[in-house]
């Protein structure tokens, strides 16, 4: 009884799984102009069109303006298929310019614009990007979400702002990559038998109790 009482809250928490949630920071200058930021399974397209996901990205810098730094910028958030990951790679040791490598082998990309308005007090800056995320794979597979600013390399770009981010990923309506989809009802039917178990426990209990006057527990 103690086993199925200890299992059981822990098979009802594997139930609920959260956002796929990523945060970091990312240091941009002209010799680093990419950081790969996580990868994600997005489900098969829909027959006859786009299977449309969701990105949703807020950023932050906690001294200066990122797109005041240096000079010309163009952040953007790029998908790369897992197919394609070893070529990317590939053309980033051999020496490749960032503009060429991502947009030869890119499935999605999406330009990070500065949010209109005051600085904030602190010195900083907020800014976020929110979009679709189309595909035309028939089956399902990993993409690799990659922060990017390809212009850094036109000029000698140094001592830039930091800049943290957080980003959300979502799977069709799910938070869950396409992987995983079938893990809430295996949790759920994971549950359900231990819940089952655990009142056949209690009332086998109970009957000992009526008749013998105490519980004989076991190992």
């Amino acid at each position: 009884m103690r086993a199925l009482r200890a299992l059981l809250p822990a098979a009802l928490l594997l139930g609920h799984a959260a956002a796929k949630i990523v945060r970091g920071v990312a240091q941009f200058s002209s010799m680093e102009t990419e950081a790969a930021i996580t990868k994600f399974s997005f489900s098969p397209a829909e027959v006859g069109g786009h299977h449309l996901s969701t990105l949703q990205a807020n950023f932050h810098t906690e001294k200066g303006s990122y797109f005041r730094a240096g000079g010309r910028h163009n952040l953007v958030l790029a998908l790369i298929p897992d197919d394609k990951w070893d070529k990317y790679t590939e053309l980033r040791r051999k020496g490749s310019l960032c503009r060429d490598r991502i947009q030869g082998l890119r499935v999605w990309w999406k330009s990070v614009q500065p949010q209109e308005g005051p600085m904030p007090r602190s010195g900083g800056q907020d800014f976020q990007l929110k979009s679709n995320v189309a595909h035309h794979y028939d089956k399902s597979r990993y993409f690799y979400v990659l922060l990017a600013d390809c212009s850094l390399e036109e000029y000698n770009a140094k001592n830039l702002p930091a800049i943290e981010y957080e980003i959300t990923l979502m799977n069709g309506k799910s938070h869950l990559p396409m992987d995983e989809l079938g893990l809430g009802a295996f949790h759920f039917t994971l549950a359900l038998v231990l819940t089952v178990l655990l009142a056949a426990a209690g009332y086998s209990a109970y009957k000992q109790l009526q008749r013998h006057g105490q519980v004989h527990l076991t190992a």
